[in-house]
């Protein structure tokens, strides 16, 4: 198959979890025999670097220097935008170079695939009579922004208006808009169930595969060790003896940053009078400055971008999701459970994965479950380390990206026989 994929960012380095989701599909794609061309925005001139990685995998590689397109901030212009433009999360992903990218290779080529990722780049597809486009969902948008703006403090984040309206509009239109585009391109892909009735609910007649995340178990899996010698076995050597939790996350994403500074407040301070020897990784890229400051507690470790999550995860006693804002599935889970280690999760942050409550993964949803659940994991090390294995034969039978690719070009070949005739 010749296959286009449009993405709104370039999937490397694999530090976020749509990247990782992008880019495993793409390179088993690939590796499948089929032809890939890919076209996508960049956002820093730094990122040119990595388009040779993805020329190992693709035929055609396409990338365009993005900025938001500038905006008057007068009062008519700023009302006319929010009552009749497209949804802010989109426009600000509008390139004109992008558009003639995208139509030029249509011209030049006749794929058998096109596929969209995300809703941020549907915009260039609106407007075209086009039968062979499949959509790839890894959230709802307008629920996500819906939790934004229905969490405490979330105005932080920079995609949403200080003002309660506003917010509230934007929520509005971008579930119209997400209305007309699967009504548009009524082929969708999807990671999880949830996501999938979510859709239909909305629009019964559109064709919805579930697609899941996944997770690489040739790096993670229980087999992986650090030696003594290592950097990282030598950095964790002073917290042996600790009680060790982990987070992962690009804190670009306000959900990780919401996440942390919530488990930190909440529960973390009320576990260190009961744990004096428990310690908390922050693991991930552009932490806010609120998150920096938490490094003032001694036993708050925030480390900013690091090239390697897996060592963290390796010492880590238990591995913690703590979100409360969220959508599609997280992909840290999935390698924290391809790693064996045990994992406590919000129900919002194990949304979209397969697993079983105090078989798999232990959910807590209050303050007071989230402390009971790690005082008991910490008193009880086969407890802990049960669940861990059980998580671990979970992400072996279901999650690795093999399978899922598999099914991916399965879905593709089925419309290509049925709903992409020409």
């Amino acid at each position: 198959m010749k296959i286009l994929i449009v993405s709104p960012y370039l999937p490397y380095p694999l530090d976020e979890g749509g990247k990782i989701r992008i880019f495993n599909l793409m390179t088993n794609l690939s590796k499948a025999g089929h032809t890939i061309d890919f076209i996508s925005l960049i956002y820093s001139e730094s990122e040119n670097k990595y388009v040779d990685i993805m020329k190992l995998y693709c035929r055609c590689v396409k990338v365009i220097r993005h900025s938001p397109p500038p905006r008057s901030s007068n009062l008519i212009s700023k009302t006319t935008r929010a009552l009749f433009a497209l949804p802010d999360l989109i426009t600000k992903r509008y390139n004109i170079e992008m558009m003639n990218i995208i139509d030029e290779q249509l011209d030049q080529n006749a794929y058998d695939i096109i596929n969209i990722e995300q809703l941020y780049c549907t915009q260039y597809f609106l407007n075209k009579n086009l039968n062979n486009i499949i959509l790839s969902e890894h959230n709802i948008e307008s629920e996500i922004f819906q939790r934004y703006v229905n969490t405490k403090d979330a105005t932080k984040d920079l995609q949403i208006s200080k003002w309660w309206l506003r917010n509230r509009l934007e929520v509005e239109k971008l579930k119209f808009y997400e209305k007309r585009v699967w009504k548009t391109f009524k082929h969708i892909a999807v990671v999880s169930e949830r996501d999938k009735k979510y859709i239909e609910k909305i629009l019964p007649e559109t064709q919805i595969e579930i697609i899941t995340n996944g997770v690489d178990l040739s790096d993670f899996n229980k087999s992986y060790k650090l030696e003594p010698g290592d950097k990282y076995f030598d950095l964790f050597g002073g917290f042996q003896n600790d009680f060790k939790l982990v987070y992962t996350g690009s804190f670009t994403h306000y959900p990780n940053t919401d996440a942390v500074i919530y488990f930190y407040h909440n529960i973390f301070l009320e576990l260190k009078k009961k744990i004096p020897n428990i310690k908390f990784f922050v693991v991930g890229k552009n932490p806010y400055p609120d998150l920096i400051k938490l490094n003032e507690d001694k036993d708050v470790i925030v480390t900013g971008y690091v090239d390697d999550v897996r060592p963290y995860i390796y010492f880590s006693d238990v591995f913690i999701t703590p979100l409360r804002i969220g959508g599609g599935s997280r992909l840290k889970i999935l390698q924290a459970m391809g790693m064996a280690k045990c994992v406590v999760s919000t129900s919002v942050g194990a949304e979209g994965i397969d697993c079983e409550n105090n078989k798999n993964v232990i959910i807590a949803d209050t303050e007071s479950q989230w402390f009971d659940s790690l005082m008991k994991l910490n008193a009880d090390k086969i407890l802990n380390a049960s669940i861990g294995e059980n998580s671990y034969n979970l992400v072996k039978s279901k999650y690795g990206w093999d399978s899922i690719s598999s099914k991916l070009i399965l879905f593709y070949e089925n419309l290509l026989k049925n709903d992409f005739k020409k």
